[in-house]
């Protein structure tokens, strides 16, 4: 006489699989360790859970260990006296045992069944001790970050505002509407900190162009000409070529409504309080590298010299002066040579 241990696995096209493996001994171990004889993983099952053994080769005795015991036709036992013959179907925890016999051996076919108890639930020993089972689902956490998000950024700014718009000096402390600020602006523009409008004149526009002429007329008039009397187009043609990376930012800038080439792409505002910062040098010389062939090819008919780098790679400095025959008219001198003042 010997125990079989009979195993059944069902394929995705539904055919079933049928294996059995001969466990030696008379007596063998039931339970959720993984030294049992017969391994059960199943939270409801003890480690050391049953005993099942045969004195005759036909009487199968199951013997529970201290705990939960197992079911045997609707009852709670800790010990069986089972027929082969006649066969019988026990319950551990989610799983069913089911004693037959097939000629001089004693079957034994362990089946994971549907209805699993309420203290394994559905799931296995492996998920059992991770965070998943306690942790809120995708869909639950989507929904509380995006209610998050709402009353942080939404809620909270409307209510700081709310509270204290009659007031000139707000407490110290962290008050939510300061997440819509920009950042300060630069000494420069500090007369206009309660004038967002100078600026930002249509709500949900970019700053554009006419904006900044606005203000500075003279400023503009009194730029070098690459600047002052280029047009958009031109200023866009001397740019080096765009990589993927800034094809796909200028993309999303279109998308917002933010044209290329404007003035606050080069003077950058709300980057902190004091001096505006000045652009890097790296900045400039993306355009006024390779930039007179890059005009050339665009069919414009400029006449500018390239500056790869202020130090090493810029050409000599050339004042605008007036000639002294012809009072309107200006010409770029070398800056090099002997200068004389005339005086009226």
């Amino acid at each position: 006489m010997s125990f079989i241990l009979r195993r059944i696995s069902t394929t995705k096209t539904g055919k079933q699989i049928v294996r059995d493996q001969p466990l030696p001994g008379a007596s063998i171990t039931l339970g959720r360790d993984g030294g049992n004889t017969i391994h059960v993983a199943d939270l409801a099952v003890n480690p050391q859970h049953a005993t099942i053994s045969s004195a005759d080769g036909r009487h199968v005795r199951v013997q529970a260990s201290e705990g939960l015991g197992f079911d045997l036709n609707g009852r709670t036992l800790d010990t069986a006296d089972i027929d082969s013959a006649a066969g019988a179907e026990l319950r551990f925890g989610g799983h069913r045992l089911t004693i037959a016999r097939e000629g001089e051996n004693i079957i034994l076919l362990v089946e994971r069944i549907d209805e699993l108890s309420q203290s394994s639930k559905d799931v296995d020993e492996a998920r059992a001790f991770s965070l998943a089972a306690v942790m809120p689902g995708r869909r639950m956490g989507a929904w509380a970050f995006a209610l998050v998000v709402l009353l942080a950024f939404l809620v909270g700014p409307i209510w700081a505002w709310h509270s204290y718009r009659g007031v000139d000096v707000r407490p110290q402390g962290y008050h939510a509407d300061k997440a819509w600020l920009s950042g300060p602006l630069s000494s420069a523009h500090a007369s206009l900190k309660n004038d967002c409008q100078a600026c930002h004149v249509d709500a949900f526009v970019a700053v554009t162009d006419k904006a900044c002429v606005g203000c500075h007329t003279g400023e503009h008039k009194a730029m070098s000409a690459s600047h002052a009397d280029a047009s958009t187009a031109m200023l866009l043609a001397a740019r080096h070529p765009p990589g993927v990376g800034e094809k796909v930012l200028a993309g999303f800038a279109k998308a917002f409504n933010k044209p290329q080439g404007r003035c606050v792409e080069c003077h950058t505002e709300h980057e902190g309080a004091g001096p505006m910062p000045p652009t890097p040098q790296k900045f400039c010389a993306d355009c006024h590298d390779g930039m007179a062939a890059r005009l050339k090819a665009a069919g414009f008919k400029v006449d500018v010299a390239d500056a790869g780098d202020f130090g090493t790679a810029h050409p000599e400095f050339r004042p605008l002066v007036r000639a002294r025959r012809a009072p309107n008219r200006r010409a770029r001198c070398p800056a090099r040579g002997h200068w004389s003042i005339m005086t009226a």
